[in-house]
């Protein structure tokens, strides 16, 4: 009798057990992995037309910076950087989830850098609670 339980208590555990891997194998693809809005832009200005490497990270650290804080359910933020190549870029950040969020500097940092790293002609993407775009375009601010 005794084997017949440990036959079901083992046979009613592997399906749990699965389960349970799935569900966080799931859920670690969900945390990794931006979940897209629109996607990557397919044309227009490109990063390289806009400025260097070193110019588009520094204002975007400092766009970051401003836009660190407390936004209201549905709130946007946004701001241009002119470079000097003449051109420029459009930062938004807003956030979609349906009550107040809280932005820290690093999350948004490290949210366009994902972007700016994966389109080259920006984005509008995903990225926990908030929606971010950055988006090079010809001309200044």
């Amino acid at each position: 009798m005794k084997e017949i339980s440990d036959k079901k208590i083992t046979t009613n555990m592997a399906p749990s057990f699965n389960r349970i891997l799935a569900v966080l194998g799931v859920s670690a693809l969900l945390i990794a992995t931006p979940v897209s809005a629109n996607g990557c832009y397919s044309g227009g200005e490109s990063w390289s037309d806009v400025g260097t490497n070193t110019e588009i990270f520094d204002a975007m650290d400092s766009v970051c910076d401003g836009f660190a804080g407390t936004f209201s359910s549905g709130e946007a933020k946004s701001v241009c950087s002119s470079f000097s190549s003449g051109n420029r870029v459009n930062w938004a950040v807003t956030n979609n989830q349906g009550n107040s969020q809280t932005l820290i500097a690093s999350d948004c940092i490290a949210a366009m850098t994902i972007e700016i790293n994966a389109c080259s002609h920006g984005s509008l993407q995903q990225h926990g609670d908030f929606l971010y775009q950055d988006d090079p375009n010809a001309g200044s601010c």
